[in-house]
């Protein structure tokens, strides 16, 4: 549970900070991103959270960020077998 409030808190302060800058926040897809390649390339972890269905899926989404400051957002999926059955990360990006 802390995991996911601090990352709650993550996502808020991004929206926060680049609200009172006079600009929005958006998430986009970036298609070459994998959680386990930014975990390879140093990238730093910033944290996760977990949800599950009843059917026994589930889905971990994790934070991680770049020494440059970039932030990406990735969702993992698993069916009830905890077998991988999907993936997709998004980069946060600004809207002018």
């Amino acid at each position: 549970m802390a995991g996911a409030l601090r990352a709650l808190g993550f996502v808020l302060l991004l929206i926060a900070t680049s609200s009172a800058n006079g600009r929005e926040t958006t998430w986009i897809l970036d298609s070459e991103a994998e959680s386990a390649a930014l975990a390879r390339t140093g990238w730093q972890f910033l944290g996760t959270t977990g949800l599950s269905w009843p059917d026994g899926r589930q889905a971990i989404v994790t934070f991680w960020r770049s020494s440059l400051g970039d932030v990406v957002r990735c969702i993992d999926y698993y069916d009830s077998n905890l077998q991988t059955s999907g993936s997709v990360c998004h980069r946060s990006g600004v809207q002018k």
